[in-house]
């Protein structure tokens, strides 16, 4: 039997598929891009391919998410058929995460290596869930900020709108001396 290697892009989603078609079958392998496997059924038609275990994925990168982790998961074993999933990762692809070669090492000794990286992606997203919200607190006070200067303008309030833009563009000095 003939292997081939099908690679799926964004490019290549109109063929989206018939090329899914034929990575189910067997001495196939699919490779797609994370956008590409969203929403996409894995659907094993090939009785070689399921006598054998059923559809196998490979996820290479950690999930931002654990929901988005058990969907991967999901896409090899559908409506009671077989399948199995791997989660192959390069070490460094998780310094996203602040995971460090020595935490690596340590949680694979340990046996802990999966925990690993489900409490290290979970606390970085705190964090950055964390600096989202501080970024979005100021996005709304500089946009109550712009709604009134804008009314300000609009009713001729020129004293409004000379403090406005005076304390807008005060220098960094110039703040500090009035702290």
């Amino acid at each position: 039997m003939k292997e081939n290697a099908i690679v799926m892009t964004e490019e290549t989603s109109k063929e989206k598929e018939s090329l899914i078609k034929c990575t189910t079958t067997s001495g196939q392998v699919g490779l797609f891009t994370k956008s590409v496997g969203r929403r996409t059924d894995f659907v094993c038609r090939d009785e070689i391919v399921a006598a054998n275990g059923g559809i196998h994925v490979i996820q290479t990168f950690l999930s931002e998410e654990l929901s988005e982790e058990m969907q991967i998961r999901g896409r090899t074993a559908r409506q009671g058929t077989s399948g199995s999933y791997s989660l192959v990762l390069c070490d460094k692809s998780l310094e996203r995460f602040l995971i460090t070669k020595a935490e690596i090492d340590d949680a694979r000794k340990a046996g802990n290596f999966y925990p690993l990286l489900h409490a290290k992606r979970t606390e970085f997203f705190r964090l950055q869930f964390a600096e989202s919200k501080k970024y979005v607190e100021y996005a709304a006070s500089e946009h109550k900020l712009g709604e009134e200067l804008i009314a300000a303008l609009k009713v001729n309030n020129v004293n409004t709108v000379k403090k406005v833009l005076y304390d807008r563009n005060k220098g960094e000095e110039e703040k500090n001396l009035q702290k």
